[in-house]
């Protein structure tokens, strides 16, 4: 049925069709439906009817027409099928193609049209356009690889994607910024992409580019640390250089060298850093490195002793571990001497340091070492009485 002009049409709402648009333009500028179609060179009515009502889609070409008789933008009556599918289209769908590295047949296939029809589809044969349903799995396809859709639908020639920009240059530089943010060795952070050790080495020295299927998992990885892509993209270098360098070489003796400095056990440490005292022991074992989370704290715990990190990365074993120099020099003999010169006995020296007789006793004839935490107590007790546990 044609649509009395006499009757008023509401103004479509934002997510109208654009046969709707259609429609109230056509109405509110007081054309028939006849005089649009013998303006488009239908032979019917009915066929401008047919765009209003939805049951064929406006395609670019007649948008552009539509648009000039009806003073409006094309664009306001193309949906994203029909947006798609303007003049550069089969670049996008060979832009498309190409990233998933197929031929014109392995991807006729995926999406279950003729070879022959892609190849009307990527040359833009004349009223060869993908239908909805062909379109709807060519996106999905795109967008499933991370590409911008609209991005590649508004610039085909132009566009590169993610991936396509991230291997450009310096992609060894950005995986192995990305790997040390994690404070992951190679094995590991290998693992964690899918990929094995040998061929994450040959990406970060660049002898060879990752594969795209592997991006995903780089970019996840890289979002999971706080790294922006863009920003590592244009300068893959923007992490700080004392980050680097201090994971890179002898971390685990700069870690044991701050831990020193304050005299800790490893659990203590990990509670001042903000991690478990496991992890502090895996770093100080040189299994892992220090995630760029916990640098900034690490960075400042060793400030407030006097440590910069610019020092430890010059010199790794900045701080001594005196419990390790303790236990390796007489530490008997030591134990020995401390107590003669506070004048007490074994057992009222063992109540001073919170042990039993025996422990003592088998201290000071070498029999078992004191642990850590009673190497402090003792230390301390002697410090505060003036002595010093290097005297033997």
């Amino acid at each position: 049925m044609l649509v009395n002009l006499a009757l008023p049409v509401e103004k479509p709402s934002e997510d109208a069709t654009p046969g709707e648009i259609l429609l109230y333009h056509r109405v509110n500028r007081g054309i028939s439906h006849q005089e649009l179609a013998d303006k488009l060179g239908y032979k019917r009515a009915y066929g401008i009817v047919d765009l209003e009502r939805g049951f064929n889609p406006i395609h670019y070409k007649d948008a552009v027409k539509l648009g000039k008789i009806l003073n409006i933008s094309p664009d306001e009556l193309l949906n994203e099928h029909t947006r798609f599918c303007k003049p550069g289209y089969g670049i996008c769908i060979a832009k498309i193609r190409e990233m998933y590295g197929m031929t014109q047949q392995e991807f006729s296939d995926l999406i279950s049209v003729t070879r022959s029809r892609l190849s009307a589809w990527e040359s833009e044969c004349t009223g060869f356009h993908p239908n909805e349903e062909s379109f709807n799995k060519i996106k999905n396809l795109a967008v499933g690889i991370g590409v911008d859709f609209n991005r590649l639908m508004d610039n085909p020639a132009e566009y590169r994607d993610e991936y396509n920009i991230f291997v450009e240059s310096n992609w060894g530089l950005k995986i192995k910024q990305i790997r040390l943010a994690h404070g992951m060795l190679l094995e590991e952070y290998a693992s964690v992409i899918g990929c094995d050790k040998q061929t994450l080495e040959h990406w970060e020295i660049e002898c060879v580019r990752p594969l795209r299927k592997y991006f995903p998992a780089i970019k996840e990885t890289a979002i999971a640390c706080g790294i922006e892509l863009d920003r590592l993209n244009a300068n893959p270098s923007y992490f700080g250089s004392d980050f680097q360098r201090f994971i890179e070489k002898d971390c685990n003796k700069k870690i044991k060298s701050i831990r020193m400095a304050y005299g800790m056990t490893t659990y203590a440490l990990g509670n001042l850093i903000g991690c478990t005292g496991e992890a502090v022991c895996r770093w100080e074992r040189g299994i892992c490195t220090p995630e760029l989370k916990y640098f900034k704290t690490i960075e400042r715990i060793a400030k407030e002793k006097g440590i910069t990190i610019a020092e430890l990365n010059e010199t790794p074993e900045l701080i001594g571990d005196d419990y390790e120099l303790f236990c390796n020099s007489g530490y008997s003999k030591v134990i020995r001497s401390i107590r003669k010169q506070c004048g007490m006995l074994q057992g009222e020296f063992a109540k001073e340091l919170d042990v039993s007789r025996s422990s003592l006793a088998n201290w000071e004839q070498g029999r078992f070492i004191p642990s850590r935490d009673n190497y402090n107590i003792l230390k301390k007790y002697a410090e505060e009485r003036g002595l010093s546990l290097d005297e033997s």
